[in-house]
């Protein structure tokens, strides 16, 4: 779909991402329209090793996951007994509709922004993805001359044509491509 709406982000991925402290990364979904996403903002497990390294790993934002990424909670201390990679699937701080407002352009560049907000260590983003949903659907419109519409939105129609009868079958994408076909019945 050309405009951003609600069921065209399947998910976004941070397929790698380590440091010594990711407790230092906001980590943004900027849209090709320029609207902010925020994904994950200063969580993470602070090591006390300072030659320890952690990482978001399989890390994926989606607007049907159930766990929130933990909403700037730092994951430290000795009884902390979490997921230290944040492996797995989590709703973002964000808001999705943050994206979308019927305007936006789906098509077009989308960037990952990831700050380092503590200057002092260095860090590796291995790459990210971002998956859409197909949006995908057929409408059906037949109609037929004598006669004017038989059927609004019905893949397959039966008639009994007492006259010669041609019937027109338009499909339309959720792209706004159509296509049609006719046929004649000759009634003897």
């Amino acid at each position: 779909p050309t405009i951003l709406t609600p069921d065209v982000i399947e998910n976004v991925c941070i397929i790698g991402l380590e440091h010594r402290d990711l407790t230092d990364f906001d980590i943004f979904l900027i849209s090709p329209g320029g609207q902010f996403l925020e994904l994950s903002t200063d969580n993470g497990f602070k090591q006390n090793n300072i030659a320890d390294i952690d990482r978001y790993e399989s890390t994926c934002f989606s607007p049907t996951a159930t766990l929130n990424i933990n909403n700037g909670e730092n994951r430290a201390g000795p009884f902390f007994d979490g997921n230290p990679t944040y492996s797995g699937s989590f709703l973002p701080e964000g808001v999705w509709s943050d994206l979308w407002d019927n305007q936006n352009p789906t098509n077009g560049i989308w960037r990952l922004l990831v700050i380092d907000d503590t200057n002092g260590f260095e860090g590796t983003l291995e790459g990210w993805s971002m998956t859409f949903r197909s949006a995908y659907n057929l409408t059906y419109e037949w109609s037929s001359d004598p006669i004017s519409m038989l059927c609004e939105n019905c893949e397959d129609i039966e008639v009994s044509p007492d006259v010669d009868t041609e019937y027109t079958l338009k499909i339309t994408d959720s792209y706004g491509c159509e296509a049609s076909e006719s046929i004649k019945i000759a009634v003897t």
